[in-house]
């Protein structure tokens, strides 16, 4: 495949060349003298390719262990010295590699991997959207490269006064901060109060220390050079490889590659040399190295995988095609701004024809050298793309055309095969990957009164959250979540304490009190540049807190005076339930809020409840068959005997609603009898003899979803 120039050459040494052709003499129409070859012979050409080599299958993880029953079929008959595996796409080599891996069979990809997606490269990259962006979404990006973490926590380490830092438990510390504050940028103009917040100046004014250099607007590409090279040497000094291993390799061969091209930008003349951003400079740099490949170290009992172009020249017995999809295989470039395809023609240069000629050539080539060739083909790209067979496939006879695309179109479901041995094989839909059994040694002496409802929805999640400490965190939180922002509304009614305010009958007095608190708790909390979204839930807060209002005014009219809020019962102060066998378990929990009303003599216990939706005491507590699902409000009554209320007769338990829809807001009592309340007691206790005695298996599923923070211990979404 000589462009015109090579042809021109040879042309005119013609005495001394002599040609060779690999094709049977058949073949000789579709080779010129300098054999080269003649793009008409070929467009029309039948490639006999039995239906039978295709394996055609759904996505690329089937065609991957269609590609393991391919090779174990073939026994003992052939080492993996005479095996080789055609790659037309690269996008589907990490999918071999992965699943070929759980077979017990490695491959070994000829080409490489690209420098711009090796580490060191992904770190200047991050480094240049840092500098330029300086979002939380960079910095965050920043500290999780394994080498940057590392740095950091011995920079945050050092000095006489600092604690140790584990470089395991720095990204904990600064996500906790970030989660308390949901900051978008680190250019902030005040930095809002929460926990952690020391630390991550710390860690900022490091990485700022470490980038300054690189934060000028423009300089030439060779007063680049030597900030990039020192950034990237601060954090690989003192790093040791291994050169013989994969990732050891790959950050040797990187490194020097990246350095090289570094070092050209000083090799730039001055009078080209014009001033660019840092942005500016890394596409240079990219530029520069986007063709370069690191090939994997040799391994003497893989299997080589090779590139479409390199396989006509390969002289093991068997191949194994992948990826033949058209686009591929042949390539075909259309719709080319400057070079359509007719005028490419016209120039000599290279064209679909001559493409699909050159490709038709090498598939005759490997059918005709070939011991064994199979091709596995996948309908679905790695992305979950539809592809269209190649035409290389389609190029049979006209009576058997119907056939053919029949045949390409039809994936068959995979089989799993006993010859393919692999390290693990999971029943298709279910994982073997045990779910951890709780600890016996751990005993539960104590309860909150939220931990009762907890425990009956699953006794496995309640070990988790309660026993194991086991907590997701998401960091990079665009808004509050339901949690927290009934916090902030809580935080806000908590200025009821005084006196003045939560006698006041009068709504607008109540209004400009809580809704001055929200104010002044958004600015602490996050900030003059709140994110969009959590300004938009200061506005619902808001809302909320101003249809409480009148409703608070009006219970103040009735009489009703607050006694305590936030009223707390530790477990030091001795509350607890008598069990059987002589055991007992100890209540704790706070009380968000306790009225009294001197004229009736009554007591009233709220819980502030600020969901989106309404739902009503009672109906959350008992279930229409008069079971209990919930404890929170009478156990309640027995948090209250601290403060020597013993006459539950005088007490009336319930919510205080602060919906997303202002109208259904109200203080809803539950109307408990007093057997009702005795009858949730003794349920109380059940649970808590359970969990007394460890009772913390099996998991239940019934009450979970999609958001539950264990779906992934607990393995809900796997069919069992």
């Amino acid at each position: 495949d000589l462009n015109r120039a090579q042809r021109r050459f040879l042309s005119a040494i013609a005495e001394h060349v002599t040609v060779l052709v690999g094709a049977p003499k058949t073949y000789s129409e579709g080779f010129s003298h300098d054999g080269t070859l003649l793009p008409e012979f070929w467009q029309e050409l039948e490639i006999g390719i039995d239906s039978k080599r295709i394996h055609v299958r759904s996505t690329a993880a089937e065609a991957a262990e269609e590609l393991a029953v391919q090779l174990a079929a073939l026994g003992d008959s052939y080492s993996v010295q005479d095996i080789t595996i055609g790659i037309p796409d690269p996008t589907i080599v990490p999918v071999l590699q992965e699943s070929l891996a759980n077979n017990g069979m490695e491959l070994r990809y000829g080409p490489g991997s690209p420098v711009t997606s090796s580490p060191p490269l992904r770190l200047i990259d991050t480094i240049v959207e840092y500098v330029s962006q300086g979002s939380i979404e960079s910095f965050n990006r920043l500290i999780r490269i394994p080498n940057v973490q590392n740095w950091l926590a011995h920079q945050l380490s050092s000095g006489e006064d600092q604690e140790a830092i584990r470089p395991e438990s720095l990204l904990t510390l600064l996500d906790e901060y970030q989660g308390a504050t949901l900051i978008r940028t680190v250019n902030q103009v005040e930095w809002p109060e929460a926990p952690g917040k020391m630390i991550f100046h710390r860690a900022l004014e490091a990485i700022d220390h470490w980038l300054k250099p690189l934060k000028t607007t423009k300089q030439t590409l060779e007063e680049w050079s030597g900030p990039l090279r020192e950034a990237i040497s601060t954090i690989y000094e003192g790093e040791f490889v291994r050169l013989d291993d994969h990732e050891g390799n790959l950050y040797t061969r990187a490194g020097v590659e990246i350095t090289q091209v570094i070092e050209l930008l000083k090799a730039i003349p001055s009078n080209l040399d014009s001033p660019v951003t840092l942005a500016e400079a890394y596409t240079w740099i990219l530029g520069q190295l986007d063709s370069i490949h690191i090939p994997p170290l040799t391994q003497a009992n893989s299997i080589e995988m090779l590139g479409w172009l390199d396989l006509a020249m390969d002289d093991t017995a068997v191949l194994i095609l992948t990826g033949m999809h058209d686009g591929v295989v042949p390539e075909s470039v259309n719709g080319d701004a400057f070079l359509p395809n007719q005028l490419r023609s016209l120039l000599g240069l290279m064209d679909n024809a001559r493409r699909y000629a050159r490709d038709c050539y090498a598939l005759l080539t490997m059918l005709h050298t070939r011991e064994e060739l199979q091709i596995v083909m996948n309908q679905l790209s790695v992305d979950g793309d539809l592809q269209t067979p190649s035409r290389l496939l389609l190029s049979v006879a006209k009576d058997d055309l119907a056939k053919r695309v029949k045949w390409l179109l039809t994936p068959v479901p995979l089989q799993q095969d006993k010859r393919v041995e692999t390290i693990w094989i999971p029943k298709r839909g279910q994982s073997n990957i045990p779910i951890p059994f709780p600890d016996p040694s751990h005993h539960v002496r104590d309860m909150a009164v939220t931990d009762f409802k907890k425990y009956s929805q699953c006794p496995y999640r309640f070990y988790l959250s309660r026993i194991a400490k086991a907590k997701a965190f998401e960091h990079e939180r665009l808004e509050l979540d339901g949690g927290r922002f009934g916090d902030l509304i809580h935080e806000c009614l908590e200025s009821l304490r005084d006196p003045d305010l939560h006698s006041s009958t009068d709504a607008n007095t109540i209004t400009e009190s809580l809704t001055g608190e929200l104010k002044r708790l958004a600015r602490s909390k996050f900030g003059v540049q709140p994110p969009p979204a959590v300004q938009i839930q200061l506005e619902q807060a808001e809302r909320r807190l101003q249809a409480f209002a009148p409703l608070q005014a009006a219970r103040a009219r009735e009489g009703w005076r607050i006694k305590h809020i936030e009223f707390k019962v530790s477990k030091s102060d001795g509350i607890q339930l008598d069990l059987t066998e002589g055991r007992s378990m100890i209540l704790h929990g706070r009380i968000d809020r306790i009225d009294y009303n001197p004229r009736e003599g009554l007591f009233a216990i709220w819980d502030y409840k600020t969901g989106d939706q309404t739902t009503k005491p009672r109906e959350n507590h008992l279930r229409q068959n008069k079971t209990w699902q919930d404890w929170q409000l009478p156990l309640y009554g027995q948090l209250i005997r601290m403060l020597r209320i013993e006459d539950l007769s005088r007490v009336r338990f319930g919510y205080i609603l602060l919906p997303r829809n202002p109208q259904e807001t109200e203080f809803a009592f539950a109307h408990f009898s007093e057997d009702e309340l005795k009858a949730a007691i003794e349920s109380a206790k059940e649970i808590a003899l359970r969990v007394h005695r460890g009772e913390f298996w099996p998991p239940t599923y019934k009450a979970s979803n999609s958001y539950d923070d264990y779906n992934a211990i607990t393995q809900l979404p796997v069919t069992r």
